[in-house]
């Protein structure tokens, strides 16, 4: 009697689970696969057998299931969406210019100011703003935004680094945070360019924090460079910062400099051979100017009589100069081999070069990132880049104007600040919940069907 009603119990049980779920799932959505048997084919999508108990078989039958659904969306998804589209639309600025600290200064100033007032000239709405101003945290209010005379980036490396490495979330930025990140590291680009042109033979300096060992020996050095006046720099800095010329005549610099900045400030050394040609009596520094793929001008830098550093700030001089057909065509090559190597385009790069002591060119470095262009001899190449990059956010608009049917314009800060939240957020906002307030316990019911019903149970799977 006892086990009569026990089978009693459990037909009644399993008679109540088959029917509770035929009820829950009557009103469900499209997309759904009825199982006849807990062990029986899907129909009509499933495709298959699978056991209860194999894990496996379950997720092939939900895969095979899942791949014949037909999904109600207006997205046509043989085309490609480029997101960075929205980068145009509900913006302030056309362009930002990127300067720092070191933009208050006369050079910087007109440097980007000729830039700012052919993009003006173009109908563009463009500002500059300093990384290093934390009361300005509107970045993402700008199209395009150009890297241009933050000069002092060495003082501030970490933010500046963090800025590179958000800002093409929200803008167009030139040049690439990858190709202007690259050029940071003078052994990293020399030494993977050095297999297209002629660098000079370079020794790396590694520091070690651990240890306080004396820089190598001075002979040493020259012995394996073939020359006795010799150049070191840090591996990260420009401006001439860090740059010695060390000879026999003055050796305690030489172990001075070396501590300093590998023991103190925590920098790998470059050491070369001094080039002759940079003299004041010599051609000096070559600088070969490229904008959008294109030799623009050039100009040559010398040092002061008796020195040998080239920059401004250590009163060298230089002039403009109409570079030979060899020159073009080395700087050509530098930068088709920059873009081969980062695999993106630059928008601007300057190519320094020189004639080395076996008078061949030779390359210096490159600047791909806050480049000085000298816009303040050649200001007609100042509009040649703001054309460049007025065409590329014409082409930008025209493509989105496409796709939304309507031309993305320019809004007042007000506007944009209203637009934006305080915290980071992406996806579809919700509507209003209904669905999932009717059936807050689909998933789990199925889930928990499966695992538990009697065998033979009828059960329905999403």
């Amino acid at each position: 009697m006892i086990l009569l009603q026990r089978l009693v119990v459990l037909t009644l049980l399993a008679l109540f689970c088959h029917v509770a779920l035929l009820v829950l799932f009557s009103h469900h959505v499209h997309g759904v696969a009825v199982v006849s048997s807990v062990t029986g084919s899907a129909d009509p999508v499933a495709g298959g057998d699978y056991d209860v108990n194999d894990d496996s078989t379950i997720d092939a039958a939900a895969a095979a299931a899942a791949s014949s659904l037909v999904i109600n969306s207006h997205v046509d998804t043989t085309k490609k969406y480029d997101l960075s589209l929205d980068h145009v639309k509900n913006k302030v600025w056309d362009v930002i210019l990127v300067t720092d600290s070191y933009g208050i200064g006369a050079m910087a100033t007109e440097e980007d100011g000729l830039l700012l007032l052919a993009l003006e000239q173009l109908g563009r709405k463009a500002t500059r703003r300093s990384i290093e101003d934390d009361k300005f945290d509107d970045w993402d209010a700008a199209k395009l935004i150009v890297l241009r005379s933050a000069w002092a980036k060495f003082d501030y490396l970490e933010k500046y680094k963090r800025f590179l490495e958000t800002v093409e979330s929200h803008s167009f930025f030139f040049n690439p945070s990858k190709l202007v990140l690259w050029g940071l590291n003078k052994v990293i680009y020399l030494r993977q360019l050095a297999k297209f042109v002629k660098v000079p033979q370079t020794i790396i300096i590694y520091h070690d924090e651990d240890e306080d060992e004396p820089p190598p020996p001075y002979s040493e050095l020259t012995e394996l460079l073939n020359c006795t006046d010799i150049i070191i720099k840090p591996t990260e800095g420009n401006g001439g910062v860090g740059v010695k010329l060390i000879n026999e005549t003055n050796l305690d610099l030489y172990d001075e400099k070396m501590r300093l900045y590998m023991r103190e400030l925590g920098q790998d050394m470059l050491v070369q051979c001094f080039m002759y040609s940079v003299t004041h009596y010599g051609p000096g520094e070559i600088n070969v100017y490229l904008i959008n793929g294109q030799v623009t001008h050039a100009g040559y830098s010398v040092p002061a009589k008796g020195g040998y550093l080239i920059h401004e700030e250590y009163g060298g001089d230089g002039d403009d100069l109409v570079p030979s057909e060899a020159e073009k065509e080395f700087a050509l090559n530098v930068y088709n081999a920059a873009v081969g190597i980062v695999g993106v385009k630059p928008l601007y790069m300057r190519v320094d070069m020189m004639y080395d002591n076996d008078g061949d060119l030779t390359l210096m470095e490159i600047a791909c990132g806050t480049t000085d262009m000298n816009f303040r001899d050649f200001p007609a190449s100042a509009k040649v880049m703001a054309r460049a990059m007025d065409e590329f956010l014409r082409e930008k608009e025209r493509e989105y104007e496409l796709i939304h049917g309507e031309i993305p314009r320019l809004i007042t800060r007000d506007a944009f600040r209203n637009l934006s939240y305080p915290y980071d957020m992406f996806g579809t906002p919700q509507r209003d919940g209904a669905y999932g307030k009717q059936n807050p316990l689909v998933r789990y019911n199925v889930e928990r069907c499966i695992t538990n019903c009697p065998i033979n149970t009828t059960v329905i799977c999403i």
